[in-house]
C-alpha cells in the first residue's frame, strides 16, 4: 500500500498538527496525499469552552502527541526504566479518536487472549467504574469510582481485579486493538492481526503480540496488572447500554496497581490510571437500572465515567465469537461448556471444582453469593447438570437443585 513517492508506515500516523495531519495508512495511503485535519462534530465552541473550564491552560485530550507524553510522564513517575522502547501510544488509530478514546467498531477489533496456565494471573475490569455509589442489578457490587485527578490529565479508577484463582484460565479476556497504550506493542499487534484485528484470534487461531505482552507484565512499566474486558461480572449488571456525550476514561490497557483493598465480601480490588477522552461514548450498562433509579451521564464533582464508543448506532460494546463458535464459559449469548463433552473429570483440587464445592458445603442457601463471579455460578449450574462434561443440558438456576449441584460436586471430583 502507497507509493514509491510517499511511503506509507504505522508510524507516519499522526494527531493534529497545525490544520494538517496523515490519516491512518488504510485510508491516507490511498490517495497518496496528506489530506486536511477535520475537527471532530462534537468538538463545537461549547464543548470546547467546558474543557478548558475543566482543565486549564487551553489543555484538550485530543492534542494526541501533547498528551500522550504528558500521560506517560505521570505513569511513569518514579518507575525504574529498564527499556527505552515504551511509548504511549500517539497514534490516531482510528478516525474516531486516539488509543485512549477506546474506538470499537467491529466484532474483530476484540482480541480474544488466553491466560497464561500454571501459575497465578491478573487482570483489571474497569467497565463498570464511575460513580460514588455501585450501579448494576446485584447487591453485591462494590462502589466503583473514577475520579479525576488534581492534575485533570488522567481519572484515577477503582476497578474489579480477577484473577486465575476466581476466574478460570480456559476463560479468556479481550482487548481492542484500536486501544492500546503501548506504542511499539500496538505497532506489532497491527502487523500480525491487521488493523481490524481480523487475523487474530478469536477470528483465527493466531494469539496477538498485545496478549503476551499482558501476560508477562510487560505492557505498561510499573504496573502491576493493566486493564482489559472481560465478560465475567456481565451478569451483575443491567442489560444494554446508554449513549452519552462527555468527558469519560479510557481504561483499556491502562496501568493498574494493588492497594490490598477488598470489596465488602473480601474480593480484591485495584487503582487504575486511565486516560480521559472528550466525545461521544457508551456506558457498559442500561440505563434503567430498575426501582426508578437512571445512570446519569454527567456524574457530579471530579467523578467520570469508565467507557469506550461504538459509533455505529445501538451496537453495543461487547466481544462476539466468530459465527459458529463460542467463548469458554462465558455469560449465555456466547458461551459453551467450560470443558468440551467426553473431556473426562478435572483436577478435584482446581480453581473451578473448589471454589464450587466450597460455596455449596455447608449452608446452600448462601452458596451463590459465597462463588466468586456469575461466570463461576454458572460452572456450578453446568457441573451440575451435565454441561461442563457432557456437553447440551440446558442451563440450570432454580435453587431446589443446589443439593443435587453439591452432591454432583462431590461425587464427579472426589472432594469434599
Amino acid at each position: 500500500m502507497g507509493n514509491a513517492a510517499s511511503p506509507c508506515r504505522h508510524q507516519d500516523y499522526l494527531g493534529h498538527a497545525g490544520a494538517r495531519c496523515r490519516l491512518p495508512c488504510d485510508i491516507g495511503c490511498r490517495s497518496g496525499r496528506r489530506k486536511p485535519c477535520r475537527v471532530s462534530p462534537w468538538q463545537d465552541a461549547g464543548n470546547a469552552g467546558q474543557l478548558e473550564e475543566a482543565f486549564g491552560h487551553g489543555w484538550f485530550p485530543d492534542k494526541n502527541k501533547w498528551y500522550a507524553e504528558r500521560y506517560e510522564r505521570i505513569i511513569l513517575r518514579g518507575v525504574r526504566r529498564t527499556s527505552d522502547i515504551f511509548q504511549v501510544n500517539d497514534v490516531m488509530t482510528t478516525l474516531f479518536g486516539p488509543a485512549w478514546a477506546n474506538i470499537w467498531l467491529e466484532g474483530e477489533n476484540f482480541l480474544e487472549c488466553s491466560p497464561p496456565q500454571g501459575r497465578d494471573f491478573s487482570y483489571a475490569l474497569c467497565y463498570y467504574s464511575g460513580p460514588e455509589d455501585p450501579t448494576g442489578q446485584s447487591a453485591d457490587n462494590p462502589a466503583l469510582p473514577c475520579t479525576l485527578s488534581p492534575s485533570g490529565k488522567l481519572a484515577n479508577c477503582k476497578c474489579y481485579k480477577l484473577s486465575t484463582d476466581q476466574v478460570p484460565p480456559k476463560v479468556p479476556y479481550f482487548v481492542d486493538i484500536h486501544a492500546i497504550l503501548n506504542k511499539d506493542i500496538y505497532l506489532k499487534t497491527v502487523e500480525a492481526c491487521g488493523e481490524d484485528g481480523s487475523k487474530c484470534a478469536p477470528t483465527t487461531s493466531i494469539e496477538a503480540p498485545v496478549c503476551s505482552s499482558i501476560n508477562s507484565n510487560q505492557l505498561i512499566p510499573g504496573a502491576d496488572l493493566v486493564s482489559v474486558f472481560s465478560p465475567v461480572k456481565k451478569l451483575d449488571y443491567f442489560a444494554g447500554s446508554t449513549p452519552c456525550k462527555s468527558l469519560y476514561a479510557g481504561c483499556m490497557t491502562a496501568p493498574c496497581y494493588d492497594t490490598g483493598e477488598k470489596d465488602a465480601n473480601g474480593k480484591p480490588l485495584v487503582d487504575c490510571s486511565c486516560p480521559i477522552f472528550e466525545g461521544p461514548f457508551e456506558i457498559g450498562q442500561g440505563a434503567d437500572q430498575g426501582g426508578g433509579n437512571q445512570l446519569q451521564c454527567e456524574l457530579g464533582g471530579r467523578n467520570v465515567w469508565s467507557a469506550a464508543h461504538n459509533p455505529k448506532s445501538n451496537n453495543p460494546i461487547t466481544p462476539q465469537p466468530p459465527a459458529g463458535a463460542c467463548f469458554p464459559d462465558a455469560p449465555p449469548d456466547s458461551g459453551c461448556p467450560l470443558y468440551p463433552a467426553g473431556s473426562g473429570s478435572v483436577d478435584p483440587n482446581g480453581a473451578v471444582c473448589r471454589t464450587v464445592c466450597e460455596a455449596y458445603s455447608g449452608d446452600p442457601a448462601a452458596g451463590e453469593s459465597r462463588l466468586a463471579t456469575p461466570v463461576t455460578r454458572l460452572s456450578a449450574q453446568r457441573l451440575a447438570s451435565g454441561r461442563i462434561y457432557r456437553g447440551a443440558s440446558p442451563w440450570l438456576s432454580d435453587s431446589a437443585l443446589w443439593g443435587r449441584r453439591a452432591m454432583v460436586c462431590r461425587t464427579w471430583t472426589g472432594w469434599s
